[in-house]
């Protein structure tokens, strides 16, 4: 024991050589006179390791991007090499590249160190952030209050990240073959857990788009079927994503498939034989007609595929064959969107948002989808984008601010994303907690270039009511 303290003293009190000068890591003297202390306090981002990170010092040297200064004269969005300090005294360095901090720092001391600028040698003078977000300047008339809503806001992503961590290491040592859940995996499901008695998927890519569990109802004669909220969201996005006017589906149940079938948008010029899937209005109604454009196929019922003997069976022993009219007139079945109109972005790029306030089950899941048009020149000068959705509620006086990690651009190829967030985490100074109601919804698009914000765009609207969750 008395040896950990002899190494534990030695960490605490280690001396800079002389060519950066002696300095020694000193106690946490409080906040402000931490700010006080400090020749300039930065948000940065870890780019590259620039020297070897055991130097007895505990400086190492490393290329930063600077998001933000807070004090000094350090110019924000710029790129800077400095002497970093781990003052938290763990083994493994904190600084791993794409990493971001909030870093308290002091000029040199002597002439001949490699750098301008290096970590104060006080405990507290880097704190691990979030790598998102950091784009605006953080709220706070003074800096105390500045690097305190940064503090907070680490203590929250910090716990969040420990939390999951801790989720998933639990689970590698719970789950067994008999607790695995029903995978989408194209066809690769674990064998353990009963599969759904039917399931339909992309022909290309053997994406389950829904399964049997998910259907309400199903009208049999009428080949009217409505789905549960979320998979009928996901439908939606499955139709939604395309550049082309068609899709190919089919459905299989134990045997293997039953039939194979298209959806068609409601604008194609082309000709479709077999079943055709298209959605009613309102939603959330589904039609899967015979051939495309209607009455273009006329086989006899008993050869259409539409009503095969395996399929009937398996609605039919699940429950889900239902007519018609109770399905139509099934309360609260219409989804609620809030749409926009287009926007252009840089020179060439228009894209659109439209909310499901379904979806706006307090503690559940929001989700929103963006579609893309045209800008073949504007995207190849971008490489990601993100996503900072603001909600607004009881009166005012609620307020969350979620920002979804960066995606590449080849993700919107498709001219569609599907954005999901949970909008009910109170930012400080506010509400605890969002009371059912009617609020405002703001989402803006970041999209950047080389880690760098170049374009942005943003929608705004009210949304009907955020609900409890039923």
């Amino acid at each position: 024991m008395k040896s950990k303290y002899i190494a534990a003293s030695v960490l605490l009190f280690l001396f800079m050589t002389p060519s950066a000068g002696a300095v020694m890591l000193g106690n946490f003297p409080g906040l402000s006179k931490l700010i006080e202390k400090s020749d300039a306090i930065v948000v940065l981002r870890i780019d590259r390791l620039l020297s070897e990170f055991d130097s007895p010092t505990l400086y190492s040297t490393y290329n930063c991007c600077i998001y933000q200064t807070l004090k000094g004269d350090i110019p924000k969005n710029s790129y800077i090499k400095l002497q970093l300090m781990d003052t938290e005294g763990s083994l493994v360095s904190p600084y791993a590249p794409g990493s971001t901090h909030l870093m308290f720092l002091m000029k040199k001391v002597i002439e001949n160190e490699p750098t301008d600028y290096r970590t104060i040698s006080i405990m507290g003078a880097q704190t691990l952030l979030s790598p998102l977000g950091q784009e605006k300047m953080p709220e706070g008339n003074t800096i105390e209050e500045q690097v305190r809503n940064l503090i907070k806001n680490a203590i929250l992503y910090q716990t969040n990240e420990y939390e999951k961590k801790h989720r998933f290491l639990k689970r590698m040592l719970s789950e067994s073959d008999d607790t695995k859940q029903y995978r989408n995996s194209g066809g690769l499901e674990a064998e353990s857990i009963k599969k759904p008695a039917l399931v339909w998927r992309d022909t290309e890519t053997k994406h389950v788009i829904f399964t049997s569990d998910d259907i309400i109802s199903f009208d049999w004669e009428k080949q009217i079927f409505s789905l549960k909220l979320d998979a009928t969201i996901d439908f939606l996005a499955w139709i939604s994503s395309p550049r082309g006017q068609y899709k190919r589906l089919y459905v299989e149940d134990a045997q293997g498939p039953i039939y194979q079938a298209h959806w068609v948008s409601m604008i194609s010029s082309l000709g479709f034989s077999g079943p055709v899937y298209s959605q009613l209005y309102p939603n959330p109604l589904f039609l899967i007609a015979n051939g495309y454009p209607g009455g273009i196929d006329d086989t006899a019922k008993g050869q259409d595929p539409r009503f095969a003997l395996r399929l009937k069976n398996e609605l039919k022993k699940a429950g889900k064959l239902l007519p018609f009219e109770l399905v139509w007139y099934s309360a609260g079945s219409i989804i609620k969107t809030t749409g926009h109109d287009w926007k252009n972005v840089g020179e060439d790029l228009r894209v659109r948002v439209e909310y499901f306030e379904n979806t706006f089950l307090i503690g559940e899941t929001a989700r929103a989808h963006i579609f893309f048009a045209d800008g073949k020149k504007t995207r190849q000068e971008l490489d990601s984008l993100l996503f900072i959705i603001t909600l607004i509620a009881n009166d005012g006086t609620f307020k969350s601010e979620v920002i979804t990690p960066a995606i590449p651009v080849s993700e919107i190829e498709d001219d569609f994303y599907e954005c999901k967030f949970a909008p009910w985490e109170p930012k400080d100074g506010y509400d605890r907690e969002v009371q059912p109601g009617s609020g405002k919804i703001y989402l803006a698009i970041l999209f950047q270039k080389t880690g760098k914000y170049c374009l942005s765009i943003e929608f705004s609207g009210e949304f009907g009511a955020c609900r409890d969750k039923l």
